[in-house]
C-alpha cells in the first residue's frame, strides 16, 4: 500500500511544488480521490476542513483568493513508518492586494498511499505536524 523510501518523498516534494505553483490540475494528478486536506488553521486530530477532489478544489481556490504568490523553499524532510513525508519549509509568500512579501515557517505532514497523497496538512510548527502523524 505504502511506497517506497525515496519515492514517497518525490511525491511530497511535487506536491509541495503544486501547491507552491498553485496547479489544482497537478494536484489533482498526485492526490487520491478521497484526499483530506488540512490548512493552517485546523487542529490537529480533527476532521479536515476539505476533502475529496470537491475539496481539493475548494482548497486551490482558497490559495488563489488569498495568495499573490507562494515560493517554498523546504528546509528539512523526513519519511516515516506509514507512507508519512514530514517537512519543515520557508515560504516566501505575498497576499493579494499587499505590497510586501513575508517569510512564515511551517511544518507539513503528507501520506503518502498507493503512490498518491492521501492526507496532507499544513501547519504554523512541529508539534501540529507531529500530531496528525500520531494520530495517523
Amino acid at each position: 500500500m505504502f511506497g517506497r523510501v525515496g519515492e514517497n518523498e518525490e511525491i511530497a516534494r511535487r506536491g509541495l511544488d503544486a501547491l507552491a505553483r498553485q496547479s489544482f490540475e497537478e494536484a489533482q494528478r498526485l492526490c487520491t480521490d478521497e484526499v483530506e486536506l488540512w490548512t493552517l488553521f485546523d487542529q490537529p486530530g480533527t476532521k479536515p476542513e476539505f476533502s475529496g477532489r470537491d475539496g481539493l478544489r475548494h482548497w486551490f481556490d482558497r490559495l488563489a483568493e488569498l495568495w499573490a504568490f507562494i515560493d517554498v523553499r523546504e528546509v528539512e524532510v523526513s519519511e516515516r513508518e506509514g507512507g508519512w513525508v514530514m517537512m519543515r519549509v520557508v515560504a516566501r509568500v505575498r497576499g493579494r492586494g499587499s505590497p510586501h512579501d513575508f517569510e512564515p515557517r511551517v511544518s507539513v505532514a503528507m501520506q503518502i498511499a498507493d503512490r498518491k497523497i492521501a492526507k496532507f496538512g499544513l501547519f504554523p510548527n512541529q508539534a501540529g505536524a507531529e500530531a496528525m502523524f500520531d494520530a495517523g
